[in-house]
């Protein structure tokens, strides 16, 4: 608990957004049903998608540790704050498109396919991500500022 103490709430967020996204990873994805065959999970590292996932959430997560902790993240050069909604977007969508594609997927002689928890959680934690640049640090001060103070 000690290592969270004093770091800004923007910060605590993407971290807690990246943490998120991360984890989803690891969750399942799909589920495919083959009726008295069975049931079996699929997560992310089933295909490319989980490590480019956990790739660019740790890059995004690194944003979080640099600079002043006790401050807000410092996005005065343009390129750390469009490349982390891109990171967050580039995230969002690739967990979209997989979420797509199972939903889309027919079921064929009793075999059918379902989303998992982790897709979802990967969608939002990517939008979430990709928001937290165009959120007024002033905002997160409203919410109670630094948890230093608390």
């Amino acid at each position: 608990m000690d290592m969270i103490k004093g770091i800004h709430k923007q910060r605590l967020a993407l971290i807690i957004a990246a943490a998120v996204g991360i984890i989803s990873v690891f969750l399942p994805w799909a589920t495919v049903n083959a009726g008295f065959l069975g049931r079996i999970s699929v997560n992310a590292f089933e295909g490319w998608e989980g490590w480019a996932i956990i790739l660019m959430l740790a890059g995004a997560l690194s944003i979080a540790f640099v600079g002043d902790r006790n401050e807000s993240i410092d996005f005065s050069v343009p390129r750390s704050k469009w490349g982390l909604v891109a990171t967050g977007a580039l995230c969002a969508i690739i967990a979209l498109i997989n979420l797509i594609d199972v939903v889309s997927t027919p079921s064929i002689m009793g075999v059918s396919a379902s989303p998992g928890i982790g897709v979802f959680l990967a969608i939002i934690a990517g939008a979430g991500v990709a928001v937290i640049p165009f959120l007024n640090p002033e905002m997160f001060n409203k919410m109670g500022g630094n948890n230093s103070s608390e």
